[in-house]
């Protein structure tokens, strides 16, 4: 059975049951669910700024919960998988 990774919108909860839509699917792939930063049960890497720097609290924030970081999450859930 081949993997398949749900990556829900953000922020928000994401889903806890299978989209509707992929049930005709679910012979072929097993749906990984999870939750991505600073979502659902995830821990929150930035809880609050120590500086009104808009400059650095965007830098800050980006480097906690930008794209970057949730493809390193996402790299991470490949291998834990044994995906190539």
């Amino acid at each position: 059975m081949k993997n398949a990774l749900i990556i829900h919108g953000g922020p928000g909860q994401p889903y806890r049951e299978l989209w509707p839509g992929l049930s005709p699917l679910e012979d072929e792939f097993r749906f990984n669910y999870y939750d991505q930063r600073g979502s659902g049960d995830s821990t929150r890497p930035v809880k609050g700024f120590e500086s009104n720097n808009y400059y650095d609290n965007v830098s800050k924030l980006d480097q906690a919960l930008g794209i970057s970081a949730q493809i390193a999450d996402i790299e991470r859930i490949r291998q834990i998988l044994d995906e190539e």
